[in-house]
């Protein structure tokens, strides 16, 4: 099953992306930052004036790193995540962070990757909760 799905819509002569975690909680494993790192690929290949929003549907928006993923290598998950992290601070095109439930630890930091971020106050937290 895929972790990440993006999808698109063409409005005029721009394009909005969106990629939604595809698992309830979006626990961050190397399979989604594979997956995550595809999409981008993607999207910066696109030519002419586009947008991206990270989204989820339920009760997180993600809860962070897999504890399955860091028990068996966290060297390798935390190089893998911060690797991403980077990429997508330094995205050259505009990225929001749709936070539509709790974002948690990684989580949250996904979000404060993205230029911008929306959340609805009625539905999440957003917290670094290992500081």
């Amino acid at each position: 099953m895929s972790e990440v799905k993006l999808s698109w819509e063409d409005k005029d002569d721009s394009r909005l992306f969106r990629l939604q975690f595809q698992t309830p909680e979006a626990r961050v494993t190397h399979q989604l930052i594979g997956e995550f790192h595809a999409a981008l690929d993607t999207v910066e290949a696109h030519e002419g004036p586009c947008a991206l929003i990270l989204c989820n549907d339920g009760k997180f928006f993600s809860n962070g790193l897999s504890f399955e993923a860091l028990i068996d290598d966290p060297e390798k998950l935390l190089n893998s995540f911060h690797t991403l992290l980077g990429r997508l601070l330094g995205f050259p095109i505009p990225t929001v962070a749709a936070i539509n439930g709790h974002a948690f630890a990684g989580g949250a930091m996904m979000a404060l990757a993205c230029d911008f971020r929306v959340m609805n106050k009625e539905k999440g937290f957003i917290c670094v909760n290992e500081v």
